[in-house]
């Protein structure tokens, strides 16, 4: 397969979400060469080619009027979602001030990419709105999206009131003395308005080129309660990986080996390898290219990477039973951590399992019923095509 695609279908990301969108991208951007790869000699002439399962692929590649449609709309309602989600797990900018927003404008991506037509979004959006009201939309929310110069000064800016109560609360709630709340309120027309330093070209001009927080830094002084409590917003985060990369190093130090460590102990450990591994992500952080994706496994150094020196540690050597026990783990660790890429012992161990849990994520998209039976008819293909 890769003789006619040049790459591999299936993209690893940080993120189940981000790895289904992108193996879908992926599929389309190479649609012509998987065409071509069924008509050719070398498919021909392998075995498998012969069996009902490779037909049926085939006609489905070939043949099949529903299926690359059903793809192509897939990935025109989920791409503007996947760029949420790289927003709000990036570690480059706080996403607090921008998830409003940015779910807004996702909305309209999506109403773009399907022309409009109200019958074709307002299914998605119903959806969207419904997850949104439900698990994601709080207060906090609201408030930073008004506090975020970016949006404040943008003419399409949300005039929905939910914003300015969201706003209100907030401060009532971070600011009890209503001494301050009184400050914090008449501080607020001078922003909006773009009153004293606000109102300076550099800072109007500089809204897209600083992050928020940075901004509100530089010219917040003659509004300090303001400032104060816009910076306390804006410097939240929206997403809770960095927790859950901190219970994975805790899974990672606890093994079969070590896991009659005090608890004393433990903790120092856990402490200083995630510190240490968080120090080497903020001094590499500078290599990241604008044009890299951070939630691409591929193009952000991992902060992983131990177990698999010791993997190629433990293999070297002649294993014992308990070896043996530390390395499955080890491949479990690393298989359910997402970094098959990073060593071909792992690729070779989980392939078939991986291309399987593939289409298991694409499943639990959301997408048309004549895309899920024919993506199960497609999970033949890419075994068959694995092999080769």
């Amino acid at each position: 397969m890769r003789e006619f695609t040049k790459r591999d279908l299936v993209r690893p990301a940080a993120t189940r979400f981000g790895t289904a969108y992108l193996t879908l991208e992926s599929m389309l951007g190479v649609k012509e060469r998987l065409e071509e790869m069924c008509v050719s000699k070398e498919w021909n002439a392998h075995h498998l080619s012969k069996t009902q399962e490779a037909k049926a692929v085939k006609q489905i590649i070939l043949r099949d009027k529903y299926f690359w449609p059903s793809v192509q709309y897939s990935v025109q309602t989920t791409k503007p979602l996947f760029k949420v989600l790289r927003m709000a797990d990036s570690e480059m900018v706080p996403g607090m001030g921008f998830l409003y927003g940015c779910m807004d404008r996702a909305k309209e991506e999506i109403s773009e990419n399907l022309g409009r037509d109200f019958g074709s979004y307002n299914e998605i959006w119903k959806i969207i709105d419904k997850m949104w009201e439900l698990q994601l939309h709080r207060d906090l929310h609201a408030a930073a999206y008004y506090l975020n110069p970016r949006f404040q000064y943008d003419p399409k800016m949300s005039t929905n009131p939910e914003v300015k109560a969201g706003l209100f609360r907030c401060m009532a709630k971070l600011f009890p003395n209503p001494k301050i709340q009184e400050k914090l309120h008449l501080q607020m027309d001078d922003f909006r308005l773009k009153r004293g330093f606000f109102g300076h070209d550099v800072a109007q001009n500089t809204v897209h080129k600083r992050s928020p927080v940075d901004w509100w830094t530089q010219y917040g002084d003659e509004t300090p309660e303001l400032m104060a409590c816009a910076i306390r917003i804006l410097s939240l985060t929206c997403s809770s990986s960095a927790c859950e990369r901190n219970w994975s190093t805790f899974n990672q130090i606890h093994t079969k080996k070590r896991n009659r460590l005090h608890t004393k102990n433990l903790n120092k450990m856990v402490y200083v390898m995630y510190n240490k591994r968080l120090k080497s992500k903020w001094m590499k952080k500078a290599s990241l290219k604008v044009e890299e994706d951070p939630l691409v496994m591929d193009e952000i150094p991992s902060d992983d990477e131990w177990f698999i020196l010791k993997v190629i540690l433990l293999v070297k050597q002649s294993p014992t039973q308990v070896a043996k026990e530390e390395i499955k783990d080890i491949l479990q660790k690393g298989v359910a951590l997402g970094k098959e890429k990073h060593y071909s012992l792992l690729m070779k161990l989980k392939k078939m399992k991986k291309m399987i849990l593939f289409f298991e994520i694409l499943l639990e998209m959301i997408f048309p019923s004549i895309l899920r039976k024919r993506m199960k008819e497609m999970q033949h293909l890419f075994i068959l095509i694995s092999s080769r």
